[in-house]
């Protein structure tokens, strides 16, 4: 557990630092024991970072592909495993619902993978629909709260 919060602290220097590559540089602790929610809220909290920053990041198509693929591998490999201990079906969900937001996050970091010229940055909003200053915020704290009511109960 202590090596767990010790790296979410190290991904949120990098972050904080602007290391440029600190997204792409930073491998996904896919946790293999504790309780399903534990395992879901250990590796969001993971994603949180990286989407967060991503989301303010300039990403050329290629780039953002290969990061969403590597997000999407990760939350794949915890649905398996999820699925194989038959975790309850709200829980697996939460799963779709983070996919769903690194979908987001990856539209609109690299929007030229939209068909939208390769000058158009992700500081535009209009490149990816409505992404104000704070869409990103309310998706995630929207994820925040799913993982908190199943912790509730």
């Amino acid at each position: 557990m202590y090596c767990a919060r010790a790296s979410l602290v190290l991904i949120g220097l990098l972050l904080a630092l602007s290391v440029p590559s600190a997204s792409a540089a930073t491998p996904l602790n896919v946790p293999r024991s504790g309780s399903p929610i534990d395992r879901i809220d250990n590796l969001w909290q993971q994603t949180r970072l990286i989407l967060k920053n991503d989301w303010n990041a300039t990403l050329g198509a290629a780039e953002a592909a290969r990061r969403r693929s590597a997000l999407n591998q990760a939350w794949m490999a915890l649905k398996n495993d999820l699925g194989r201990e038959q975790a309850p079906a709200d829980i697996r969900s939460i799963i779709q619902d983070v996919m769903g937001v690194i979908s987001r996050v990856y539209t609109h970091a690299a929007p030229a993978s939209q068909g939208t010229s390769e000058s158009t940055t992700s500081k535009n909003p209009q490149a990816a629909g409505p992404a104000g200053p704070g869409v990103i915020d309310a998706k995630l704290a929207r994820i925040d709260d799913l993982i908190s009511s199943v912790r509730g109960r």
